[in-house]
């Protein structure tokens, strides 16, 4: 009996190992990453994540999967990424860790191409009880030694705001499931291990619900192929349920929430497979993840013509004049760009017509100005409100962002120093009102573009 155990047990996991990756996950939205490597840091966050899935929860020795994943944005368009996995079903343990090398190439300010690259070492080990088996006989004392193997994966992936399309080779190494070698010959893989993905996250009512229907199609040679097909709703960004259908496993439910911007949890529940081979049965996966550090975008390089890297001296602020920038309407075309902020004041200065009679005190009274609606134009931030879109470390990248928005027609924003965290800060309006600032800050976030638009004081 404990030998025909053993035997049945080795036939499901050479079945099942022939498609170790990718991880049986069924909630793909949550951690694109585990699926296709191009997805790594594609929110732009560092991001550290834990998986468990228990599978057909009423079988004994059903499969179960659990592990970790760590995704790091660097500053400019490459991210680095870890992940660890195990699987183990009957008796045998399947452990594969894993490195990610990602590199993202900008096309717009909302637009990109990501490649990725994983590859790492795996092991599979038998777990076998005292009594289950024969000590003595050759197969178990080979299949039982750890085997090890290398593991990889390639992807690429393209992403146009809510829209993300991926293509993955989830294996590029071949390997035996049980090997009597201690390490795996070294061997590339007929590369028909394959994965499809494309998703859109789109807004139904603004800043309310978002919808984000998914498709995943998989290719694997060994064998049957499958595809899965899935919705979500989010509600304020901050909670999420939706469903989904797969060929083979059947219905899933999810359900998830975001907590102060830092920390999502996932929950999938899934139904009996649709053949009815296991039943009254059930499967459950939880992800959670810890979202951390400054948000990080691949930036464009600055051009080389128009962005000047060289900051000019910023005045003393008694020496900065009070003079209110151009209108949009008065000269469209015309982007006024922070290293020439300062030639521009002065240009105008010398436009004005110089008073030749002194005038009466009522004249004076009456040619009094007014107090500044908003603050002048300067190198660094004065005291006022700012609607801010962008900020960042390097002076180039938020000059080719402001750019790029006023090439494309959507804004005509500046670029100014902050002295308290040295970020530059891109912004569209600024005001001493308060409520003013509120206002222009709550009409702009109904455009796409400004969705992330926040209010920022300079005391």
């Amino acid at each position: 009996m404990k030998r025909r155990l053993l035997i049945f047990s080795c036939f499901l996991l050479s079945f099942w190992a022939s498609g170790q990756s990718p991880l049986p996950y069924r909630q793909f939205y949550f951690n694109p990453y585990l699926f296709n490597p191009a997805f790594n840091a594609v929110n732009g966050y560092s991001e550290l994540s834990l998986m468990y899935r228990r599978q057909w929860l009423n079988i004994n020795d059903a499969p179960t999967s659990g592990g970790f994943s760590f995704q790091y944005p660097t500053q400019r368009r490459v991210s680095l990424g870890f992940n660890f996995s195990t699987q183990e079903i009957v008796a045998l343990r399947n452990s594969v860790a894993m490195a990610t090398f990602a590199y993202a190439i900008p096309i717009t300010s909302t637009q990109s191409l990501r490649f990725g690259l994983s590859a790492g070492l795996g092991i599979n080990d038998l777990n076998l009880k005292e009594g289950e088996y024969d000590p003595n006989d050759p197969v178990i004392i080979n299949a039982s030694q750890n085997n090890f193997y290398m593991d990889g994966n390639f992807g690429v992936a393209y992403t146009n705001q809510g829209f993300r399309l991926g293509f993955a080779l989830t294996r590029i190494f071949d390997s035996n499931i049980v090997n009597e070698e201690s390490f795996n010959e070294v061997n590339l893989s007929r590369l028909k291990n394959r994965l499809y993905s494309v998703s859109y996250r789109f807004s139904i009512v603004q800043d309310l619900f978002d919808l984000e229907p998914y498709f995943l199609y998989r290719e694997t040679p060994d064998s049957q192929n499958s595809w899965e097909a899935a919705s979500l709703l989010y509600i304020k960004d901050k909670l999420w349920l939706g469903a989904s259908y797969h060929e083979t496993k059947g219905y899933g439910f999810f359900l998830g929430a975001t907590i102060k911007d830092m920390f999502r949890f996932g929950y999938s529940y899934e139904l009996p497979p649709i053949d009815g081979s296991f039943g009254n049965t059930n499967s459950h996966e939880m992800q959670i993840s810890l979202l951390f550090g400054e948000k990080r975008q691949p930036q464009a390089k600055a051009r080389k013509e128009k962005l000047k890297p060289v900051v000019a001296t910023n005045p003393q602020p008694e020496e900065i004049v009070q003079v209110e920038p151009t209108p949009v309407e008065a000269q469209p075309e015309k982007f006024i760009e922070p290293v020439e902020q300062e030639r521009f004041v002065t240009e105008t200065i010398q436009k004005q017509p110089e008073i030749s009679q002194p005038q009466s005190v009522a004249e004076e009274s009456e040619a009094e100005p007014k107090p500044a609606a908003k603050p002048p134009l300067s190198f660094t931030l004065g005291k006022g409100h700012y609607v801010v879109i962008g900020a960042f470390k390097i002076m180039e990248n938020a000059m080719h962002y402001a750019l790029d928005l006023q090439q494309k027609g959507l804004a005509i924003p500046t670029v100014a120093l902050n002295p308290k965290n040295q970020l530059y800060y891109v912004y569209i309006y600024s005001s001493y009102d308060l409520d003013e600032a509120r206002k222009v800050r709550n009409q702009n976030r109904v455009k796409r573009p400004f969705k992330e638009a926040w209010l920022f004081t300079m005391e």
